[in-house]
């Protein structure tokens, strides 16, 4: 075994070491954990409810996408294809690509 392995098998033997060592110095992390994330899981919860999507830059009750979606089930996606087909020819971020790497067509 080349000696560049071994080193640095020893160095992440070191390293989980001083972790396990750590973790046994202190048994009560995981119950620190727990009462600190409780402690914040309301004003999480209250910072998302009222929070009012039209305020998020780009949001859109009803995008243009919609009508692509028929469901989790849905099995003919062919105007949802076709539509990223004539986007990515049109597109002036796809030209983009096209002039950066010429011989890369995306494939979308």
């Amino acid at each position: 075994m080349p000696k560049w392995i071994r080193r640095i098998f020893f160095i992440f033997s070191l390293f989980f070491l001083i972790n396990a060592l750590h973790a046994q110095n202190n048994p009560n992390g995981w119950d620190q954990g727990m009462s600190y994330g409780n402690s914040h899981v309301n004003s999480a919860e209250n910072s998302i409810k009222n929070t009012d999507p039209n305020t998020i830059p780009g949001y859109e009750s009803d995008p243009d996408q919609t009508k692509y979606y028929d469901g989790v089930t849905q099995d003919n996606t062919d105007s949802m294809d076709e539509a990223a087909k004539q986007e990515a020819e049109q597109s002036e971020e796809a030209q983009a690509i096209n002039i950066l790497h010429p011989f890369v067509k995306p494939f979308f």
